[in-house]
Formats: structure tokens, C-alpha cells, sequence
């Protein structure tokens, strides 16, 4: 599986190798090989942030991740139109760290808003400024 690792240098191409199945407080240890040149400062047994490419969805229509939606799951959130906020039925599919698929009650150029909005629920639409 192909991923990359964040440095100060800046990203760093990686490939996953074999995976320890052990889970110590809910994470498990993964080995990643460095692909393409030497970074400076980067040494064996270093500690860094990185992420892994586990699946690509082609032509996927994507929001950040509100706090409340979780994938394969239809929820409503505020769809801004010019000044005024609506309820818009979403029905979303896979979901990333901080990224969920759109299948369904949204187009491109469409904008919501992420936040949580539960004690507003009740209202039709909501005027913003």
C-alpha cells in the first residue's frame, strides 16, 4: 500500500511493509519504506506522522468531516445558499480521517455548514451573516 510520512523537509514518499496485527491502546506498529531520495535527519526507528492510501474513490464528491456524520449514513446539514441556510438530506458513503464521501443531495460548488447545529434543528432555515 503506498503512503507517505511528513518531515520537516517535507513529504516523504513510503510503501507499507507487513503489518504487526498486535493493537497496544488501540494502535498497531507499522513498518513504511522510504521511496525516492534520502531526506536529511530521517533515521531508523524514528517516530513521524504519516498516512496510508488504503482505498481511492475516482470522481468521489467530498466535504471535510462534520463532528456528528459517520460514513454509509444520511444526515442533514445546512446548505448555504446566498444568505440563508436550509436542511439538505445527505447520504454519505466511505469515510478518511478527516474527509467523507457525498453520494447523494449535493452537487459541486454546493456549500454546508460543519458545525454542529443541533439546537437549531427545529428551524426551517436559518438567515446567516
Amino acid at each position: 500500500m503506498p503512503g507517505h510520512i511528513q518531515t520537516l523537509a517535507g513529504k516523504v514518499g513510503t510503501v507499507v511493509q507487513p503489518i504487526d496485527p498486535t493493537v497496544i491502546d488501540g494502535k498497531v506498529n507499522i513498518e513504511m519504506a522510504l521511496v525516492g531520495q534520502y531526506v536529511p535527519g530521517l533515521r531508523p526507528e524514528l517516530t513521524v506522522d504519516g498516512n496510508i492510501e488504503i482505498d481511492t474513490i475516482k470522481n468521489a464528491l467530498y466535504i471535510e468531516l462534520p463532528e456528528s456524520v459517520r460514513a454509509n449514513s444520511e444526515q442533514d446539514l445546512l446548505k448555504v445558499v446566498d444568505d440563508t441556510g436550509h436542511w439538505q438530506k445527505l447520504r454519505f458513503g466511505m469515510q478518511s480521517d478527516n474527509l467523507i464521501e457525498i453520494k447523494g443531495g449535493a452537487a459541486v460548488g454546493d456549500r454546508f455548514v460543519l458545525s454542529p447545529l443541533a439546537n437549531f434543528s427545529d428551524a426551517g432555515s436559518l438567515k446567516l451573516e
